[in-house]
């Protein structure tokens, strides 16, 4: 498993049930963090830490525009897209294809929603 896993999220609701359910799943390796992605990211890189893995969950506006640069500088081996809205989806691999050595390994869309037009749609990217 992981050594330290980061939650990035805006909302002190999501993160506070977060907690609860890695309290509930014996998982003392989750550090909750409130905070923007993109003054997080920024923060992270300053302090020269490294990741091996990110999952990305934006809300349906997509990948907030300052944060994709500093995305693609982790240098990840592998990102996870989770993405609820194809157009920003489409939108953000286009940024990240063209501005990286990435290219999609795989596409799996999840009915999550039955007999409605939403779709959630995962995507892994590994580095070339």
């Amino acid at each position: 498993g992981a050594k330290k896993v980061y939650s990035i999220e805006l909302s002190t609701q999501a993160s506070e049930d977060g907690k609860k359910n890695a309290k509930t799943n014996s998982l003392n390796n989750i550090e909750f963090i409130n905070s923007k992605v993109e003054d997080f990211l920024t923060k992270y890189l300053e302090e020269k830490k490294k990741a091996d893995l990110l999952i990305i969950d934006p809300p349906r506006a997509g990948i907030n525009p300052k944060a994709l640069p500093n995305i693609l500088k982790f240098k990840t081996n592998q990102i996870i897209y989770v993405s609820c809205n194809p157009a920003t989806l489409s939108r953000d691999l286009g940024f990240i294809i063209q501005n990286s050595d990435y290219k999609i390994e795989t596409v799996v869309p999840v009915d999550m929603f039955p007999h409605t037009h939403h779709i959630e749609t995962i995507v892994s990217l590994i580095r070339k």
